[in-house]
This record gives C-alpha cells, structure tokens and sequence, in this order.
C-alpha cells in the first residue's frame, strides 16, 4: 500500500510546518510510513532511495518547495 494514500500519513504529514520544512528546501525528504517524522533527506533522489531501501523501512518520499508558484503533486510511498 502507498503510504501516503493513507488517512493517517495525510494527517500527520500535514501537521509538519513550512518553518520545519523549510530547512529541506530543495531536497527529498523520506517521511515515515505514519507521517510522523522524516526518516532521511537528501538532493539526489536515487542515492536517499538507495539508502531507503538498504534500510527496509515503508516511506514516502517528497520533494520540498517553499516557492508558491510551484506546482506542487506530492510524494510516492516505496517499500
């Protein structure tokens, strides 16, 4: 199951602050499969996915914009 499908990871990602978010600006954030905390950043998407998986744990990951005229999609859950 896609982790950020869940009602939970919406929640509780949702309760994160652009002041708490804006020190990944520009970076890919891996939020645990709850949404409760930030599992691991990072700029390049394949080496945090790499090192996701090495660790097996169910995130999802995001890339963090604080521009508004950003268009914004969301993350894809891994694992």
């Amino acid at each position: 199951m896609n982790p950020a499908a869940t009602a939970e990871f919406r929640e509780n990602r949702a309760k994160f602050t652009l002041a708490e978010l804006q020190h990944y600006e520009g970076q890919w954030v891996a939020f645990s499969a709850d949404g409760k905390r930030i599992v691991d950043c990072g700029e390049d998407l394949v080496a945090l996915y790499n090192r996701i998986r090495e660790a097996k744990e169910i995130v999802s990951f995001d890339h963090i914009y604080s521009d508004p005229d950003e268009i914004h999609i969301g993350g894809e859950g891994f694992f």
